[in-house]
């Protein structure tokens, strides 16, 4: 059942059941979900305010609504980006302000019409969804940004120059052995401390484990974790971890805390994490909230978001016969990868 809204719905907190907002939602700190349905029946839509420090978090389909961002360092978070109707309309936006799209894929690709102010977002060469800007010319900020970043879990071991090295013991200028062949140098490293058990999805931020052998002999040698969206090289394509899970060789670990490592090179590569060829951090990447040295690294993202077309080091693939192929020589070789087990390296928890 629909709550309709003539009013001010203010505050933060959860809202779970459909709204229809035919007067104003007003998000003036803290995050507001709407974990159903937002619509409206009103002429020209309902009302939707950001105010600097607030977050509003869409979680289902959204349509008749008119937002606006009222402050420079307000958030807006669509998680079914697909969902967002044409009537949808972002009617201010300033510098600082940010519109996170936690589903879409690493290396997403903009398409802004200035004509009709729609920026089309797209991954793989197809459309994942349209987000519409009134008037156009209100679109003049470095905004868009994916909220997913590809991360490594204490000890996992990178094959540099002087040998396998723990990712947290990685330092900026350190040469890493990429898989072409030539050494790639680390230009930022960063780490960041994960609170699984209340986070909002822990299903997206819980490491998955990857067993020893999983891919061969060897690959990798000891038990990877990785976060969920950290793509493996395999039969020359990059796949993202979670679309791998085969609750066997491949699985998501129920950990209630999790700290994670990433490095950077001046380009997209693929590396070895104990053994398994697996990519390093596509550049311009997002890095809020990852401790860089002493500080916290919260960089606004830029509006031309690396292209994976033209950065990535390999062909991103979610979905089609490459990946079932790579899924059916997981489940294959999982009875030899059970046999051939080696001791796990501990989960490090975050503190």
């Amino acid at each position: 059942m629909a709550f309709t809204n003539t009013g001010a719905l203010n505050g933060s907190g959860l809202f779970s059941s459909d709204l229809i907002n035919n007067g104003v939602i007003d998000v003036s700190s803290g995050v507001r979900e709407i974990n159903g349905v937002l619509s409206s029946t009103k002429s020209g839509g309902g009302t939707i305010t950001i105010e600097a420090t607030g977050t509003l978090q869409l979680d289902k389909a959204v349509s008749g609504n008119n937002l606006m961002f009222a402050g420079s360092t307000g958030t807006l978070t669509i998680e079914q980006l697909g969902s967002v109707a044409s009537s949808f309309d972002i009617v201010s936006i300033n510098l600082g302000d940010v519109i996170k799209l936690p589903n879409v894929p690493p290396g997403f690709v903009l398409n802004y019409n200035t004509s009709t102010g729609t920026l089309a977002i797209s991954s793989g060469g197809s459309t994942i969804g349209d987000l519409v800007f009134t008037p156009a010319a209100s679109l003049t900020a470095n905004f868009i940004k994916n909220a997913v970043v590809q991360c490594f879990v204490s000890g996992t071991k990178i094959e540099t120059e002087d040998g396998p090295r723990p990712v947290e013991a990685l330092k900026a200028g350190d040469q890493v052995v990429t898989e072409n062949g030539v050494s790639g140098t680390i230009e930022w490293v960063g780490r960041r401390d994960v609170d699984c058990e209340h986070h909002p999805a822990p299903e997206k931020v819980r490491p998955f484990r990857i067993a020893a052998h999983a891919f061969g002999q060897g690959c990798p040698g000891a038990d990877l974790l990785l976060s969920p969206d950290h793509s493996v090289f395999v039969n020359d394509v990059l796949i993202p971890v979670k679309y791998l899970e085969n609750g066997t060789t491949v699985r998501q670990l129920p950990v209630s805390q999790v700290t994670y490592h990433h490095f950077e090179l001046r380009d997209h590569a693929i590396v070895r994490a104990d053994g398994l060829t697996v990519e390093t951090l596509l550049p311009g990447s997002d890095k809020t909230g990852f401790v860089h040295g002493s500080k916290v690294t919260a960089l606004y993202p830029e509006f031309t978001v690396p292209s994976w077309e033209t950065a990535g080091a390999a062909r991103l693939v979610v979905t089609g016969p490459e990946l079932e192929s790579v899924r059916r020589d997981l489940n294959l070789r999982a009875p030899a990868a059970r046999a051939a087990r080696v001791r796990r390296p501990k989960v490090e928890t975050g503190t």
